[in-house]
């Protein structure tokens, strides 16, 4: 099972039981605000993102249970598709060269590398 931003909300109507030690592994994504202002900048200038973000905008709310079946979603100005953070085409290269050139990631492979992304 893949963790999404809305897995971390409160919800009333559902709940689960798990050990408190497997609750503290659980982690939350939080982005830099910078690289958060890079996405909404990009997005502005990406074709797809911006068709998709006044859609959405355009789109009424769902009721709860048609939430889990909506493709893409906004949030701050940032859209999710399937509940991951949507980045625009123009900052893909600059993402998987960060996770490529640094000292730390060497060169392990495509694969090594497409997973730390």
């Amino acid at each position: 099972m893949v963790l999404g931003k809305n897995h971390f909300k409160e919800r009333l109507t559902r709940s689960f039981i798990c050990s408190s030690a497997r609750l503290v592994s659980l982690l939350e994504r939080r982005w830099a605000e910078e690289f958060l202002a890079s996405v909404r900048e990009e997005g502005k200038k990406d074709e797809a993102y911006e068709q998709a973000r006044k859609q959405e905008a355009a789109t009424e709310d769902p009721s709860p249970k048609d939430r889990k079946a909506k493709e893409v979603s906004c949030e701050n100005d940032l859209l999710y598709r399937r509940n991951w953070l949507w980045v625009p085409k123009g900052l893909v290269q600059r993402i998987m060269e960060s996770e490529h050139d640094t000292k730390v990631a060497g060169h392990m492979g495509k694969d090594t590398t497409i997973k730390l992304i």
